[in-house]
């Protein structure tokens, strides 16, 4: 797909998200999300970050950090002073802003989107329903440039297979389930691992629950 394509499709995410998010009671955003020590309030911010950072500000502050880009990303999320209804409005402009994380792909904004909206969505108790070309791009973003992202080893000797659309990788025992199940677990959250099946399931578990 273009880069504009895949433009659109993140648009469209992101009004989705938006349009949930914006119906939340206030103490809803003090729910605690699938990112550890992050409030819904505090993920929404981070959605903001590669938007809103400059290449230049990220590295001197990666530098500070002693270039542990977890803790500039907590510290952005906890320290910004918005509040939801602000930050709603802020995720409304970002049409047409890079994303602005150096060397990543042309995914890299739908995957990153679509993976914390599940984040957000699982905690509390919203359908999160991933259609079968966001699906697609995003999976393959995960086990090919995001891997990184992944916990060590989780590929190993498995076959990730999404029951809801066209999508299937590695080889060995098969773990299935939606694609947006697979994509929580792949990123080494366990609150989906109910939702899978196959004999290769019981090892991620063990994985994710021993990390």
């Amino acid at each position: 797909m273009t880069r504009e394509e895949v433009q659109d499709l993140t648009m469209v995410e992101r009004d989705r998200l938006v349009a949930d998010l914006s119906s939340l009671a206030d103490e809803a955003w003090q729910t605690a999300s699938l990112c550890s020590g992050w409030t819904v309030r505090d993920l929404t911010a981070h959605l903001l970050m590669p938007y809103e950072i400059s290449a230049l500000s990220l590295l001197g502050q990666l530098a500070r950090a002693r270039f542990r880009f977890d803790r500039v990303a907590d510290e952005w999320a906890r320290r910004d002073p918005r509040t939801p209804d602000q930050l709603l409005t802020a995720l409304n402009s970002i049409d047409g802003k890079r994303f602005g994380t150096p060397g990543v792909s042309q995914a890299a904004g739908l995957s990153h989107l679509v993976a914390h909206k599940a984040d957000l969505y699982r905690p509390l108790g919203l359908d999160h329903v991933v259609g079968p070309t966001v699906g697609v791009i995003v999976l393959n973003e995960l086990v090919g440039r995001g891997r990184g992202s992944l916990p060590d080893g989780i590929l190993d000797g498995r076959r990730f297979t999404a029951s809801d659309l066209d999508w299937s990788y590695g080889t060995g025992e098969q773990v299935a389930g939606p694609a947006s199940a697979l994509i929580t677990t792949l990123l080494g959250r366990d609150a989906a691992l109910g939702e899978l099946s196959g004999p290769g399931v019981p090892g991620v578990v063990g994985q994710l629950r021993r990390a």
